[in-house]
């Protein structure tokens, strides 16, 4: 078992459409992040933040408009968005959308693509 540890610094500016809306996405972020051969991370360290868990490979509107209204909120406003589908990856988000099939409010996650999922904004908010 070794670590590795790595300083990531992402400076990025775009512009995007995203379901017809323009959308801009500006980040900048220097971490140190410590990483274990053959362990995926157990928890995150208290100085990293909130983190968002979606789904990679191709964005469809639901994670990315999930994505930007979490980031409205200001408990979200300067979280990472980890893009995965290792569970193990998403067990260290603070809320996860659209992936990972578990609808559960409670342990903030929030997918809807497993069958007995059956919620509807009027079973939400009577």
């Amino acid at each position: 078992m070794f670590r590795c540890p790595v300083t990531v610094l992402v400076v990025s500016k775009s512009f995007r459409s995203v379901c017809g809306l323009r959308v801009e996405a500006s980040s900048t972020l220097v971490r140190t992040v410590s990483l274990m051969a053959g362990e995926p991370p157990t928890k995150k360290p208290a100085a990293m933040g909130k983190t968002i868990g979606t789904h990679n490979g191709n964005f469809h509107c639901d994670d990315a408009l999930a994505c930007f209204l979490l980031k409205l909120l200001p408990e979200y406003k300067d979280a990472t968005v980890v893009r995965s589908r290792d569970p193990a990856v998403l067990d260290t988000c603070d809320v996860v959308v659209d992936v990972g099939a578990v609808y559960d409010p409670a342990t903030r996650r929030y997918d809807h693509h497993q069958k007995s999922f059956n919620e509807t904004m009027h079973s939400l908010n009577p």
